[in-house]
């Protein structure tokens, strides 16, 4: 038909981590608590800019699932520890993880909570 022009067909724009052009882009993260909330939101964040990623949380099924979720939105590595952040040994567990693994820290979210309940005040 005259005058008639054909759909245009649209582009799936690339995201960051396919062009580089995050400042995030192959920087190592390292997100405590990042099963869900603030940290869940943070790490796919993270991902979709191409940051690798070490995720930590207490709920090990629940912290696969986020991490399945940053490798879908673009990290290029992605490695989790589940444990309980406050024991006495979850520091050195966290940064031989690290080491092994990336070889360096870029960025630290320390999101996890911890909570402590006192029941004698001495009185």
């Amino acid at each position: 038909l005259p005058g008639h022009h054909q759909p245009q067909q649209l582009q799936r724009q690339p995201t960051a981590a396919q062009t580089d052009n995050s400042m995030f882009a192959g920087k190592v993260i390292a997100i405590t608590g990042a099963a869900k909330g603030i940290g869940e939101a943070a790490a796919l964040q993270f991902a979709q800019l191409g940051g690798q990623l070490l995720l930590t949380d207490l709920d090990k099924a629940a912290i696969e699932a986020t991490a399945d979720r940053c490798r879908q939105a673009g990290s290029p590595k992605v490695v989790t520890v589940s444990g309980d952040i406050t024991a006495p040994n979850a520091a050195a567990e966290i940064a031989a993880a690290l080491q092994k693994n990336f070889g360096r820290l870029d960025v630290l979210v320390n999101n996890a909570g911890a909570q402590a309940c006192i029941t004698n005040m001495g009185t």
